[in-house]
């Protein structure tokens, strides 16, 4: 964050520029393409900190909403339907 399309903006106070705390490589080994996700927990923004989102770049609709980790602790999940029974080697 913050993030921006030709659709939304979303934006968090006090904050010019984020790395995302999600690392996704795809790489082959033995002919398969194997996904590697990297969840870097200490990077992870503040539960419950505010995001400003903007519909057509503030033109529409502007919003503040709560940030949630669900989806993140859904993706961090062994059994998680996200992966599609694919190997959690750590965790």
């Amino acid at each position: 964050l913050p993030h921006s399309t030709k659709y939304y903006e979303a934006s968090v106070n006090d904050y010019e520029r984020l790395a995302s705390p999600v690392i996704f490589k795809v790489v082959t080994l033995e002919g398969k393409f194997i996904p590697i996700v990297i969840f870097l927990r200490d990077y992870f923004l503040k539960e419950n900190i505010d995001v400003g989102l903007s519909i057509d770049k503030g033109k529409t609709i502007k919003k503040t909403v709560k940030l949630s980790h669900d989806l993140l602790n859904e993706m961090m999940n062994e059994h998680s339907t996200y992966w599609g029974g694919a190997e959690v080697l750590y965790s």
